[in-house]
């Protein structure tokens, strides 16, 4: 019966530990790029860490995030090349008002512009 309670225990403990838990994320990583109109976190999201240039038309197409972190060879499970970003939560935060709803922006800059205009009106 102590054999059974022991590795029932064993069981639980080892059930409950998660893989890569101490592996950091690609979201708070300098190199991270979402696309826009996408969520922050998506499979299109792009790392500007690897990428590769077109000799022809000088344009610049970089790789998913999700797959350099795949292969060994690029970022690897580890995250090899992974350096911290800042302020990662004002990012999310701006990413998500512009994605649920872009013309903010558009607003955003017309009242600006106005104010402007208002302010050198008044001078």
């Amino acid at each position: 019966m102590l054999k059974y309670i022991l590795f029932f225990s064993l069981y639980l403990v080892t059930a409950k530990q998660i893989k890569n838990i101490n592996v950091p994320s690609c979201r708070n990583c300098i190199y991270y790029k979402p696309q826009p109109l996408q969520p922050y976190i998506s499979p299109y999201s792009k790392c500007e860490f690897f990428g590769s240039k077109d000799i022809n038309s000088d344009i610049i197409s970089y790789s998913y995030a999700d797959l350099s972190r795949k292969y060994e060879d690029n970022c690897g499970i580890e995250g090899k090349y992974f350096e911290q970003g800042e302020n990662i939560d004002m990012k999310i935060f701006l990413h998500d008002i512009i994605n649920n709803n872009p013309y903010n922006t558009f607003y955003f800059v017309f009242v600006v512009y106005i104010i402007n205009f208002v302010y050198n009106k008044i001078d």
